[in-house]
């Protein structure tokens, strides 16, 4: 058990109730600040000391030969032991011992940050080994060591370290150190195995695999976790306080391989535990300019006045940054002022480059993006423009080369760059494939911080969003059985065509079946969008809109096409009946002109056509200062739909949101649900589904059915009417 970030008070009943269910190995330190409450508790549980394998570790403050022994002697009292069985060098990294006792780390006085100072690690090691045959230490080790480092301490050693503690968990698992430590007969213990982290981070005991592991095997996640680091030969050090996870967490079982092989699959490379603010390249990660920043910024935060140093001098400890003991004197506010601006830094820090842009052209008509950063992290985006999919393909491949490298994080600076540093800009072939770049960027970086992208976008305004299905096709028929259908599937709203082709002046009887549709559906109890696709041209539009009128349907789309802005203008100064549009409106520049002349009720921008979640979150706002209300339109795949609700939850002004399962375009077996692992989030229930609550967009992507579906797809051809004399009519 390990007691690090406990709260005081808990850890002493804690490490009590571990002893007494069975643990036998604590693993403390005297930067955890509670050695007195860990001794405390191996006292109160009864337990002989000499059943107890007790771990501490050695400080940055007290490399130097002369300051070891102090260090040990401190955490014995505090311990009430007379005698450690493992000592850990904590970090390969000294720090100037500060004047004020038990604080963690001195000020440099050059620039502010923690002095940091050099102590050749051979005299450190020396130091411990005499405290091995003064008999205050059993045995020593090393943590957050690389083999590199390893290595230098063995070609001195006259005690061979016995054991390595690194942080190990399925997002990073270290695989060749393990293997070298193996070969080098030195046992490797692991922190943090579920992947816990202060700085928001995804944790892979919220990882869907391992949730699914768990629930087959009848066990916890955590169980599982801290079963797979002792089956690949770890000693694991699970943390906790609460007595009936500390008795969960002791249980022995056995993980399928084939389980195994997944959770070694969710490998991302992923460190969560890097003192970025000391400016040494602790592990051989980092680029000198990338650690002199870290350093500086982290300075730059303890100056603006809520810092962690503002802290220190309110507490009288002028060279000395505080210890846990010191919060204590401040209040909750005031330290999280403190922690604040460092964990912001430590996040932004973090967000790794892109490395890879793959995209997917998958069946019924859809193009899926996926995102890969440098620590392997991914992200799913939608590009699909039906019957455009070579062209949006083609500008994919001439932004990958200048994506690739950028940081994923910078979502805005990346959708800033797309849009005007081309010269040329905006139409449905760029906006789609800005979209599906976007969409996978926000998916990378709300997955990292392990939240829904809705919580990046201000939080939810809703948990239910209304939703609508469509029945009919282009030549609608018989839509009575199919409304019937989408009623018993748990719609209270539909859309449908409101016409098969029709000609600029046409015979006033070929609406008369629309008015028809219309009347059955709503005797079904079921309200009705009119799609007129903007197949309708002007001297029909006026005959149809004043036809539906006194049958109330939800709105009329597309009543003319979106270039005829004078047209619908016009229509509405004529209609009662709410006119929606916006499918082929791809910015809020192409926006603006239809707010401004207050001609549409219902604004219906697609999210993979106006440039990703970035734009439509900008165009729900301009709509919301006109009162005009947002209903995306969305007859696409299951990436671009996640987006839209992951937008339409935060939006004061959303109205109702469409959706493409068992859309009349959904062909061949494919559909809104086949490339989801997890399709039960579009379930509904009385006209609303619920809002996902997983991290990123919430959906997860089977992406080995995405690709191999992917493989020698067609692109989809959009579809064409011509009328009685060959001339081609509007689709």
């Amino acid at each position: 058990m390990r007691f690090q970030q406990s709260k005081p008070k808990e850890v002493a009943r804690a490490v009590e109730e571990a002893l007494r269910l069975g643990y036998r190995h604590i693993d403390a330190a005297a930067t955890y600040d509670n050695e007195e409450e860990v001794g405390a508790g191996i006292k109160a549980s009864g337990v002989p000391r000499s059943e107890i394998f007790l771990t501490s570790k050695l400080w940055n403050t007290h490399h130097k030969a002369e300051d070891v022994e102090e260090a040990v002697d401190e955490s014995l009292r505090d311990l009430q032991t007379d005698y450690l069985d493992l000592y850990l060098i904590h970090w390969p990294v000294a720090f100037q011992k500060p004047e004020t006792p038990r604080a963690r780390a001195a000020v440099d006085t050059n620039d502010g940050g923690v002095h940091v100072i050099e102590v050749p690690v051979e005299e450190t090691w020396r130091a411990m080994e005499r405290m091995v045959e003064k008999g205050k230490i059993r045995t020593i080790g090393l943590s957050n060591f690389t083999q590199e480092r390893i290595e230098e301490v063995l070609s001195f050693a006259k005690t061979k370290p016995a054991v390595l503690q690194i942080e190990a968990h399925p997002y990073f698992q270290q695989p060749a150190l393990l293997d070298w430590c193996k070969k080098n007969d030195i046992l490797v213990t692991a922190y943090s195995p579920s992947g816990n982290n202060v700085y928001g981070f995804p944790k892979t005991i919220d990882d869907p695999t391992v949730t699914r592991i768990a629930k087959d095997l009848g066990k916890t996640p955590a169980q599982v976790l801290i079963q797979w680091g002792v089956q690949r030969g770890t000693v694991v050090l699970p943390k906790s306080v609460t007595p009936s996870r500390i008795a969960e967490n002791f249980v022995d079982f056995e993980i399928p391989e084939k389980a195994m092989q997944e959770i070694y699959a969710l490998d991302r490379n992923t460190r969560y535990n890097f003192p970025a603010r000391l400016g040494v390249n602790v592990f051989g990660e980092k680029t000198e300019e990338e650690l002199k920043k870290g350093r500086a910024d982290w300075i730059a935060a303890q100056k603006s006045g809520k810092s962690y140093f503002a802290l220190v001098r309110r507490t009288k400890l002028p060279h000395a940054i505080c210890n846990r003991s010191s919060y204590a004197m401040s209040t909750p506010a005031e330290v999280g002022a403190v922690l604040g601006p460092f964990a912001a830094f430590i996040q932004n820090y973090n967000m790794g480059k892109i490395a890879k842009i793959e995209y997917f052209r998958v069946p019924p008509r859809w193009l899926f993006v996926k995102i890969t950063d440098d620590a392997g992290v991914v992200g799913w985006g939608e590009a699909s423009l039906e019957g455009h999919t070579q062209a949006v393909e083609g500008c994919l491949d001439a932004w990958i080369n200048q994506y690739t490298g950028m940081e994923a994080d910078d979502i805005e600076h990346i959708w800033q760059k797309t849009w005007r540093m081309g010269f040329y800009r905006g139409g449905p072939v760029f906006m789609s494939a800005l979209a599906g770049i976007d969409i996978a960027l926000w998916d990378i970086k709300a997955r990292k911080l392990n939240v829904p992208i809705y919580q990046l976008l201000g939080g939810k305004v809703r948990s239910t969003l209304k939703v609508y299905a469509w029945i009919g096709g282009d030549r609608p028929a018989d839509i009575e059985q199919q409304a019937l259908g989408r009623r018993a599937q748990g719609f209270t709203a539909v859309k449908m065509n409101g016409t098969e082709d029709v000609g600029w002046l046409d015979s006033p009887s070929t609406l008369d079946s629309c008015v028809e549709r219309v009347k059955a559906v709503k005797a079904l109890g079921l309200d009705a969008g009119v799609d007129f696709h903007g197949r309708v041209h002007r001297p029909m539009a006026k005959q149809l809109a004043a036809a539906l009128a006194e049958h109330k349907p939800m709105f009329i789309e597309e009543p003319l096409l979106s270039e005829h802005i004078e047209g619908i203008k016009s229509l509405s100064a004529l209609t009662t009946i709410p006119i929606a549009l916006g499918e082929r409106l791809h910015s809020r520049w192409d926006v603006k002109p239809f707010l401004e002349a207050s001609c549409i009720d219902i604004l219906q921008p697609d999210i993979a056509h106006v440039g990703g979640i970035s734009e439509l979150r900008r165009i729900a706002a301009m709509a919301e200062a006109y009162d005009v209300a947002i209903a995306p339109h969305c007859p696409l795949g299951p990436i671009a739909l996640a987006a839209c609700i992951q937008v339409d939850a935060t939006l004061a002004n959303f109205a109702i949101q469409e959706m493409s399962l068992g859309i009349h375009y959904n062909t061949g077996g494919h559909d809104l649900l086949s490339y989801s692992k997890n399709p039960e989030i579009w379930d509904v229930k009385d006209g609303f589904i619920k809002l996902m609550e997983g991290p990123g967009l919430g959906v997860d992507i089977d992406e080995d059915k995405v690709r191999e579906l992917s493989t020698g797809a067609e692109a989809w051809v959009s579809p064409g009417f011509v009328g009685p004399g060959g001339e081609w009519r509007e689709w």
